[in-house]
């Protein structure tokens, strides 16, 4: 899982969407991929438990539900995509390698 903390009114968050959106299409049913936005109170226990201090940061989570891996600040899709593949989310086959 791929979780992306943002707020509403970070520019690189809002430049990140659209990136968001096309990992979701590739990887629909194979990963999720979530967005928290940190304005919303409902997500404030979530972000306090990943220790978030900045946004955006994408926190990559395994099947059991641990941190495996963080980025800081602006991340690409190419950034993105290659830290699936590198933490093997991502089979050779498309599925879900973890």
């Amino acid at each position: 899982m791929l979780v992306d903390f943002t707020r509403e009114d970070c520019l690189p968050c809002k430049l990140m969407e659209p990136w968001l959106a096309e990992l979701r299409k590739r990887h629909a049913g194979r990963i999720e991929i979530l967005e928290l936005d940190l304005d919303h109170p409902e997500n404030r226990e979530i972000a306090r438990f990943f220790k978030v201090k900045s946004v955006p940061l994408q926190v990559y989570v395994d099947a059991r539900g641990r941190e495996v891996a963080r980025g800081v600040g602006l991340a690409t899709l190419q950034q993105m995509q290659s830290q699936l593949e590198r933490l093997e989310f991502l089979g050779e086959d498309g599925r879900n390698g973890r």
